[in-house]
């Protein structure tokens, strides 16, 4: 964007293979009422027409469009937080929307609250459902880390903004598939949240690859058992202190990975420490037992059991 003047708001869309949804997302950016931002769109590879979609919105200078080795959602995230330009950006999943009205939102908070740097508004699904609860908060409000991770102020999909000085030299994984949290974790842990009351994200859940509709596969195991094991390496004390029922799930899904990757005797390890944590979550552990003898992942699949 070199000669012009420098955009209020960065947002950054990361894709792989998404020409079917990727027109929506582009489209709910272009009709904000606020018009001062840069669009950056990472391909991470893609073998189907995404590029052929985008290429027709390129002649608004605004939207940028770079193309990169399949490498995974981390890496496509990074490569879009180097190119950014501005002071406050945003990741916006390539299969979702920005609601109306979200950025003159989104303004508003950061210009209210100007000394904090990273800011939670709430998603709502296609049908208009909510799905990002905040029960305990009426009107916006700070929380820390430990507020974050109690999950007693908020839980479920969300959708973050962030001021870039944080991000200086912090970057997402890129030998993992997804883990941001692993990431936004860190960021929290430093930096308040001011949680808005107002919805700014639809999140879709339809899409073919999700997790709830995409198989199971020894792929994606392997992908779980590193950033289960990361996430309770890095976290586990803070997790312990609180919230006990977030450990005992990490534990069991790990536990439950480790399963269905062969390895049980180091998953009998993570399982009892779930036990410990979760002792009447008596789904997870039926689970674990059905994974222990589900070696190709077909009953698994079979009864639409998911990794999470």
């Amino acid at each position: 964007m070199k000669g012009q003047k420098t955009p209020f708001f960065s947002i950054i869309i990361p894709a792989y293979n998404r020409a079917w949804c990727i027109e929506r997302a582009v489209k709910s950016i272009l009709s904000q009422d606020i018009q001062d931002w840069e669009l950056i769109i990472v391909d991470d590879g893609s073998t189907d027409n995404t590029k052929h979609i985008i290429e027709q919105y390129l002649i608004d200078q605004r939207v940028q469009y770079f193309h990169k080795e399949n490498g995974g959602v981390g890496s496509a995230r990074n490569v879009g937080i180097n190119k950014l330009n501005s002071d406050v950006f945003m990741f916006l999943d390539s299969d979702d929307e920005l609601v109306p009205g979200a950025l003159e939102s989104i303004y508003l908070a950061v210009q209210k609250y100007q000394d904090k740097k990273i800011f939670s508004f709430r998603a709502i699904d296609q049908n208009g459902q909510q799905v990002s609860y905040s029960e305990k908060v009426l009107g916006d409000q700070v929380i820390n880390f430990a507020d974050f991770v109690s999950q007693k102020y908020i839980k479920g999909e969300a959708f973050l903004v962030f001021k870039r000085d944080i991000f200086h030299g912090k970057y997402f994984d890129e030998d993992v598939n997804g883990g941001e949290g692993l990431l936004l974790l860190g960021l929290i842990k430093d930096n308040d949240i001011m949680l808005i009351d107002g919805d700014a994200r639809i999140y879709h859940t339809e899409s073919p690859d999700s997790l709830v509709n995409s198989k199971i596969t020894n792929k994606k195991v392997n992908n779980i058992c590193k950033i289960q094991m990361r996430l309770i390496e890095k976290y586990s004390g803070d997790l312990e202190r609180n919230n006990r029922e977030y450990l005992g799930t990490a534990y069991f899904v790990l536990a439950r990975a480790l399963a269905l990757s062969g390895k049980k005797n180091e998953s009998l390890k993570y399982f009892f420490l779930g036990c410990r944590y979760n002792p009447l979550d008596i789904k997870r552990i039926l689970i674990y037992g059905v994974s222990l003898f589900d070696y190709n992942l077909k009953i698994n699949n079979a009864i639409g059991l998911f990794l999470q």
